[in-house]
């Protein structure tokens, strides 16, 4: 079994699955998507848990659950409908490499994950080494951005939506987000675009929605980016998608998304927009 963290090593990610028995389908067989995969042993189980520290009494919680074919609450679209927005916005000064978890009742979760470039961390421990050799003044917070009082820039930056174990997407961006003025992406098209197990056929298509953040009164209009592709099948996976309603089936065809805008000197990172961010 490959690791959780290696196969978000170099793609964005989002996961759901529908909690069943062990090696047999996440969605009904009719909605059945190609090259999903459970994993076929409890230890294979465990061993994911024990990667995404859920404690060993809810360990037991969701073998149960899944021996008696009962939903885990992370793809219960009732309780997905609880989580905040703000679980999904990241501030300027959050830690580049940010793994933030949302864990329900019984032991299940949903994360999100932003992930540094190996080139922003070099440039990032320069900084750092300027600092100290020069004396200059002000906070360093270990592998942050490459920021300053105005701002800060993320390089080649990645971030990951997870729910559950093994469907995902996502994609790279690099963007400036400023803490008084506009934000915006600075570093030409977004790529490494990639969902799996959300009935994608190759990869997403990238939607360039706005460059740059508009601020205007009665409110900003965020810098913004998507991937998006046409579901090949139907699915039954608690998915937010515009237009459908949570827990609905998503039909065959409908488009889905995973959407990172910049706004009011933070960003977001989910399939759907609030309705503060405006696009």
């Amino acid at each position: 079994m490959k690791k959780v963290r290696n196969l978000v090593s170099s793609i964005l990610i989002a996961s759901i699955f529908l909690a069943t028995p062990f090696s047999t389908s996440i969605v009904k067989a009719e909605d059945n998507i190609k090259n999903i995969k459970t994993f076929e042993t409890k230890e294979q189980y465990i061993q994911f848990f024990d990667q995404n520290n859920v404690p060993k009494e809810k360990q037991k919680v969701l073998l149960d659950k899944l021996d008696k074919n009962i939903l885990w609450d992370a793809y219960n679209p009732d309780k997905v409908k609880e989580i905040p927005a703000s679980f999904n916005t990241f501030d300027i000064d959050d830690p580049l490499d940010n793994i933030r978890y949302y864990r329900f009742e019984d032991g299940s979760f949903i994360k999100i994950e932003t992930k540094a470039s190996e080139k922003t961390k070099e440039l990032r421990k320069n900084q750092e080494n300027q600092k100290q050799k020069y004396s200059f003044s002000g906070e360093i917070r270990p592998l942050s951005v490459i920021s300053d009082s105005f701002g800060a820039q993320y390089t080649d930056h990645m971030v990951t939506k997870t729910i559950g174990t093994n469907i995902v997407a996502g994609f790279r961006s690099t963007f400036y987000i400023s803490r008084y003025d506009t934000s915006r992406f600075n570093g030409g098209p977004s790529w490494d675009q990639f969902a799996s197990g959300l009935g994608c056929n190759g990869a997403p298509s990238i939607q360039n929605i706005r460059d740059v953040e508009e601020i205007a009164a009665p409110y900003n209009r965020a810098a913004m980016r998507k991937i998006y592709w046409q579901a090949n099948a139907n699915l039954n996976v608690a998915w937010p998608t515009k237009g459908i309603t949570l827990g609905a089936t998503i039909p065959v065809g409908t488009t889905m998304s995973l959407y990172l805008a910049l706004v009011n000197h933070s960003y977001y990172v989910d399939s759907v927009l609030p309705s503060n961010i405006y696009n």
